[in-house]
């Protein structure tokens, strides 16, 4: 879906997530403006979703741009997310967004896409 909206050239797999770093993102997507990370996951329960979240977030720290952890499990609507973030002691960066694969794919229309010439 990525490739579909962004071209192929634009979506790299398993892009690092800094210069020096080990950690990797599933899809980094350049378009016009920059580059947006995505990192997807299934939590079985919302309770391990809070201790996923937790564990992504840290990783996040060498990335300059938006990054999204897409919750693929359906069950996990964008309510209980929203309530599980907005409940946090440790706010997450500006710059990191968890949210359902269906408001994910919303959010990224309108990025622009990147042109090679």
């Amino acid at each position: 879906m990525l490739v579909k909206l962004f071209g192929e050239v634009a979506v790299h797999e398993q892009g690092a997530a800094g210069e020096d770093n080990k950690e990797r993102f599933d899809f980094i997507v350049y378009y016009k403006d920059g580059k947006f990370a995505v990192d997807t996951f299934y939590p079985s329960t919302v309770g391990n979703l809070a201790k996923i979240v937790c564990i992504k977030a840290g990783k996040s720290n060498d990335f300059n741009g938006p990054i999204y952890l897409v919750v693929r499990n359906v069950d996990i609507t964008g309510d209980v997310i929203n309530h599980l973030i907005s409940n946090k002691t440790q706010q997450l960066k500006s710059n990191l967004t968890v949210l359902t694969y269906k408001d994910f794919f919303e959010r990224i229309q309108d990025y622009p896409v990147l042109t090679i010439t």
